[in-house]
C-alpha cells in the first residue's frame, strides 16, 4: 500500500521556520481513523506540509480512495456498533449502526457518580418537605447502550429509590435506537421539535393539567443546523434542517433576570431575519439561552403559581407550560447567583411568591451540576 509506506519512510518535518508553524505530520494508519475518516483528514493536511507537489499528490490520493473497494467493511465495523468520534472536546461522542447521529457514549455510573446522585437526591428531597413537587427525567443517548439493548444506568428508578417524602416522577424514554432517532436531532444532544411536545404532553398529565395545547404549527429553517454534538467534534459533514413549533398562546408577560425581557428570537426565525453562522447555537437562539430566573405572567389570578428547577431541555417548552398557570418562576441553578447577584432561599422563594406547584425537569447532567450550585437546603 503506497499510502501505508508514505507515512513510514519519509523522515517527518514538524517545524516551518518560515511560517513559523508547527506542520501536519503523517499519523500511523488504523482501520477504526481510516473508517471515521480521521485518517484521510490528516493525511491531506500533512500532503501539504510534508511534500514539494503537494496538490498532484493530492488529486491522486482522492482518486484513490474513491476507487478503493469497501470489501463489505461498513457492516463489519459499525453495523450495530458504536464508532467513537475523535475531538470531542467535552464528552465522549460517537455515532451508531452506520449512521449519522452523534451520541455521548454510553456512560455506566462510577462510584464517585453514583455518591453524587445520592447527594444530589437528598438535596432535591427539601422540595418535597415544603409544596407540592414533580420531577420528570429525561433520558439522553447517554443513558441506553443501544448495542446492547439496555439501559447502562437506569435514573429514574435510582430517583425512585433515593428521594425522600412525597411526590409525583415521570421520564421521557425513547426505548431504543428508533425511537431515539425519531425525537432528537442528528447533531446536538438536545430532544427535537417532536420529542419537547411529547415531554410537554408527559408533563401535564403529570401535572394532571387535563387540556394540553394543541394550536401548534411547524416550522423548517433550511440552513443546515450544526449542533452540540458537532461543533464538540468539529465536524461540519453531518447537516440537518432545523424544524420547530410555533404555538398560539394567550398574551403574556416576561421578565428576564428581574428585567422585562424577552424569550428566545421566534420573530427573526419565521422572517429568516437573523445572519447565518454554522457554528452559532441554533437551539439557544431560537428558544432563548439559559438565565438565572425567568418570569411568565399570564394574568389568570385562578390558576396557581409555579416554580420550575431546569436546564436546557425544557428551552423549548418553558412558555408552553408556563400557560397552564397564572405565574411561572423558571430556576436554573446553576447561574442563579450569577445573574440575581444572591443565592437562591427556596424556603423563602416559595413562601414570597406564592408556590403552589413545583415542577423539577432533569437530565444526567442536572444531577451532577446540582452539587455545584446552593439554595435547595430549605
Amino acid at each position: 500500500m503506497v499510502v501505508g509506506l508514505l507515512t513510514f519512510v519519509k523522515t517527518q518535518n514538524t517545524l516551518s521556520t518560515i511560517e513559523n508553524r508547527t506542520l501536519t505530520t503523517f499519523s500511523h494508519f488504523t482501520i477504526h481513523d481510516f473508517w471515521n475518516g480521521s485518517f484521510q483528514d490528516n493525511f491531506e493536511a500533512a500532503i501539504s506540509d510534508q511534500f514539494i507537489g503537494s496538490s498532484l499528490i493530492r488529486l491522486g490520493y482522492s482518486e484513490m480512495l474513491h476507487s478503493l473497494p469497501t470489501f463489505g467493511l461498513e457492516d463489519r465495523i459499525c453495523k450495530d456498533k458504536y464508532l467513537e468520534l475523535a475531538g470531542s472536546v467535552d464528552r465522549r461522542r460517537a455515532t451508531f449502526d452506520c449512521e449519522d447521529y452523534i451520541l455521548y457514549w454510553p456512560e455506566e455510573l462510577s462510584e464517585n457518580k453514583k455518591t453524587n446522585i445520592v447527594e444530589s437526591t437528598r438535596r432535591l428531597s427539601h422540595l418535597n418537605e415544603l409544596s407540592d413537587v414533580y420531577y420528570y427525567f429525561v433520558n439522553d443517548s447517554s443513558v441506553y447502550d443501544f448495542e446492547k439493548k439496555e439501559k447502562v444506568v437506569d435514573y429514574y428508578a435510582l430517583l425512585g429509590n433515593y428521594l425522600k417524602g412525597d411526590y409525583s416522577i415521570g421520564e421521557f424514554d425513547y426505548k431504543d435506537y428508533s425511537g431515539y432517532k425519531d425525537m432528537f436531532y442528528k447533531t446536538d444532544h438536545h430532544w427535537n421539535y417532536k420529542g419537547s411536545y411529547c415531554g410537554y404532553m408527559d408533563i401535564v398529565n403529570l401535572l394532571g393539567i387535563n387540556s394540553p395545547n394543541n394550536n401548534k404549527t411547524i416550522k423548517t429553517n433550511h440552513e443546515p443546523f450544526f449542533g452540540s454534538g458537532a461543533q464538540s467534534t468539529n465536524n461540519y459533514t453531518i447537516e440537518e434542517e432545523f424544524s420547530y413549533y410555533v404555538f398560539d398562546l394567550p398574551e403574556h408577560d416576561t421578565f428576564i433576570n428581574g428585567k422585562v425581557g424577552k424569550r428566545g428570537h421566534f420573530e427573526e426565525y419565521q422572517t429568516h431575519d437573523y445572519n447565518y453562522d454554522r457554528t452559532t447555537n441554533y437551539y439557544a437562539y431560537l428558544y432563548g439561552g439559559d438565565e438565572g430566573e425567568i418570569r411568565f405572567d399570564y394574568h389568570q389570578p385562578k390558576k396557581e403559581n409555579l416554580l420550575m428547577f431546569v436546564n436546557s431541555y425544557s428551552n423549548p417548552i418553558d412558555e408552553l407550560i408556563a400557560s397552564h398557570f397564572n405565574k411561572t418562576y423558571i430556576i436554573d441553578l446553576r447561574h442563579y447567583k450569577q445573574f440575581m447577584g444572591k443565592d437562591f432561599d427556596l424556603k423563602n422563594y416559595i413562601s414570597e411568591k406564592k408556590i403552589n406547584k413545583v415542577l423539577v425537569i432533569m437530565s444526567p447532567t442536572f444531577l451532577t451540576e446540582l452539587n455545584n450550585s446552593v439554595g435547595l437546603e430549605g
